[in-house]
């Protein structure tokens, strides 16, 4: 009998997961490459050794994953309770006045700015140490190379643009991606489209103190009423930034 092409998928899948185990979504081939093990497993037809040792890996990749999660909260939870919350105020402060540039203009607007109201440029927020602005944005964005029509969009949509910066005002490196945000129009998933935009990178890994920069364009329908972003500011409570646009 030959071995189960299932059974070789979940071993791939399994050594993935434990290469993966320290970033947030580790634990993704795992759980399918778990998946995969056991309905290989369930093939009479078939060997299942590969099966074995793809469920094998993917449940040390779990456990793992899992393992470093729990330390990273427990460590936080530490430092909170350590320092106080008059420390940590002092502490962001001290080291906004090192590395940021950001105007005390633009504070003032992004305290002021309730929920639900369609922000400006130069909107700032916070995400674990990571200062995020959107520096500029662009709703009906034209201003792309379309030599031979394979950038235009589609009949009934348009592209919007963001121009969003990152500065690194925690003392961990911070990992940023074109992928951290995401659209909504009319309550609907958004795509991302590539080619529209110049960006040097897809993602960057930044120290501390460090910046960068993207442009991001997303496909919307040009009737779209409502357009917001999503950015999730913390991976471990799932807290969200939801940013109006229109």
């Amino acid at each position: 009998m030959k071995q189960s092409g299932l059974g070789i998928a979940s071993i791939i899948l399994g050594i993935i997961s434990i290469l993966t185990a320290c970033i947030a979504f580790g634990i993704v081939p795992g759980i399918i490459g778990a998946v995969l093990a056991i309905i290989a497993l369930c093939q009479k037809d078939k060997k299942h050794g590969t099966a074995i040792a793809g469920l094998t890996c993917s449940i040390i990749g779990i456990i793992i994953f899992a393992i470093m999660a729990l330390f990273v909260n427990s460590v936080s939870d530490s430092s909170k309770e350590s320092t106080g919350t008059q420390a940590s105020v002092s502490a962001t402060t001290e080291s906004s006045a090192a590395v940021s540039e950001i105007t005390p203009e633009s504070k003032v607007e992004e305290a002021e700015v309730p929920s639900g109201t369609v922000i400006s440029p130069g909107y700032t927020f916070d995400a674990d140490g990571l200062q995020v602005t959107i520096n500029d944005f662009d709703l009906d964005y034209t201003d792309y190379e379309d030599e031979y029509g394979w950038n235009a969009p589609a009949d009934g949509t348009k592209y919007i643009m963001i121009d969003v910066s990152y500065q690194n005002n925690s003392k961990d490196d911070k990992y940023v991606s074109i992928y951290d945000f995401q659209c909504y129009a009319d309550d609907t998933d958004c795509e991302q489209n590539y080619s529209v935009v110049d960006s040097s990178s897809l993602n960057a890994n930044l120290s501390s103190g460090r910046k960068t920069s993207y442009k991001i364009a997303f496909v919307v329908p040009q009737d779209a009423q409502s357009i917001e972003l999503e950015y999730e500011t913390s991976i471990w409570t799932g807290n969200k930034e939801v940013i109006k646009l229109q």
